[in-house]
């Protein structure tokens, strides 16, 4: 079994059927960020390939986000994504940065 090297900047991951509410009610999100000991939305991403459920989600939840964006597709000009990238080998370089 070889991990994801992604893996190591997560701690846990949070399923929509597990959490009992999907994606962007604000209740997955409350949910999620109670289960967090000492959650800071400040060194808070959300990831997602889905502008309407990931990005919308985070968005709503105050959180900074990311688009998983690999089809180069244009960024709508309502939804504000604080970041996009194209592939996933690029999120390490944004936790470098220290935003993750």
């Amino acid at each position: 079994f070889n991990p994801s090297p992604l893996a190591k900047y997560f701690d846990k991951c949070y399923i929509s059927e597990e959490v009992d509410f999907e994606k962007p009610d604000i209740r997955y999100f409350d949910a999620v960020m109670a289960d967090i000991p000492e959650f800071d939305p400040a060194t808070t991403l959300v990831v997602g390939d889905s502008l309407t459920s990931d990005i919308k989600g985070g968005i709503n939840a105050g959180l900074d986000t990311c688009w998983y964006n690999p089809k180069g597709k244009p960024v709508p000009a309502d939804i504000p994504v604080t970041y996009v990238i194209h592939d996933l080998a690029q999120l390490p370089d944004l936790a470098e940065k220290g935003c993750l």
